[in-house]
């Protein structure tokens, strides 16, 4: 989970040039104002969604994880509250299906560690990083608008040498390699942010 403001995206240029190029062109030309609308920026290899919501009570939600995509969610209008929730201790209600990409896990409020953010940032959910968006606080409007990416893994994995089976393994064995190969992930964030480049 990466928590950080719009005007650093540019140092996570390495992971992937093409990526952080094609979402800060998508960012620059959208405004709240923007339709709600769906737009593939590399067929379903990275594709970018803006939507519109109703920010939702925490205890009325749920944990969800994917096993393909990476979420990048980028406020464009309201407060949102999100939750990183590590999934090892909960109860999984839905299990995954390829279509959705989603795993879906009962919630437990002592797991959840709450992130804050709004217009001028955004945050990162790596697959199986258990997550939970779009939920409401005293900033929040009736109706919120942001966007959502979605980055195939294997698009970051390139440059972080991480290629975990996220398709074929069980989702035990995909946790263990994300979380064995997340500190590689990290460490490239931390330099880029610590060099500027």
């Amino acid at each position: 989970m990466i928590l950080d403001r719009l005007s650093n995206l540019a140092d996570y240029t390495k992971l992937n040039p093409q990526v952080i190029q094609k979402m800060s062109d998508f960012i620059a030309q959208v405004t709240p104002q923007t339709e709600v609308k769906k737009d593939f920026l590399d067929q379903d290899m990275l594709y970018a969604m803006v939507q519109e919501y109703i920010p939702r009570d925490f205890e009325s939600s749920k944990v969800e994880i994917h096993r393909r995509y990476i979420d990048v969610h980028v406020p464009l209008a309201g407060s949102e509250t999100l939750y990183y929730c590590p999934i090892e201790h909960l109860e999984l209600i839905e299990d995954f299906t390829p279509k959705s990409d989603d795993l879906v896990y009962k919630i437990n409020p002592a797991l959840a560690t709450e992130l804050i953010v709004s217009e001028g940032s955004f945050v990162v959910f790596l697959p199986n990083e258990g997550h939970i968006p779009g939920i409401k606080n005293t900033a929040s409007l009736e109706r919120n608008r942001k966007i959502v990416f979605k980055i195939d893994g294997s698009l970051f994995s390139r440059a972080t040498k991480w290629r975990p089976n996220l398709y074929k393994t069980s989702p035990v064995k995909c946790r263990q390699e994300v979380h064995a190969k997340k500190a590689t992930v990290f460490a490239v964030f931390s330099r880029k942010m610590a060099i500027g480049s």
